[in-house]
């Protein structure tokens, strides 16, 4: 008699804990795209627009004098890469404190908005040293 109720129980347990599993695995699902989905995607650029878009003559970005052999060119991006400046960005970055997309976004020194404030100025400064082949928006 004992082993049929333990027989009951088991068959119940397995049961509730399949449906739970599934509704869990459901609940997941059907949420995760509403929690880490970005809907307030917008550009502050048109020159970056146009690119997303595709409104752009590839020519115009090309180097003059480029060499086209891949390892030369590696060899350069290598050579200006500074690893003291790449410390000094991750610093920088880490001083912003809390850069969760709940932190405050109307600081000057501190959380997501101040931070994506530090990075856009940055990006800024690389499309001015690229002569403009990069659009920051």
């Amino acid at each position: 008699m004992f082993q049929r109720l333990d027989c009951y129980f088991l068959l119940k347990f397995e049961f509730y804990y399949t449906l739970m599993k599934n509704i869990i695995l459901i609940l997941v699902v059907l949420n995760s795209p509403l929690l880490y989905g970005q809907t307030n995607v917008s550009l502050t650029s048109s020159k970056a627009e146009s690119f997303i878009k595709g409104n752009y003559l590839p020519s115009s970005l090309i180097i003059s004098g480029l060499n086209e052999n891949r390892t030369t060119i590696i060899q350069a991006i290598e050579k200006e890469i500074n690893t003291d400046s790449l410390r000094s960005y991750i610093v920088r970055m880490s001083e912003f404190e809390t850069r969760h997309t709940s932190s405050d976004t109307n600081s000057l020194t501190e959380g997501i908005g101040a931070a994506r404030r530090w990075a856009y100025k940055k990006f800024e400064e690389f499309a001015e040293a690229s002569n403009d082949r990069l659009a920051p928006s």
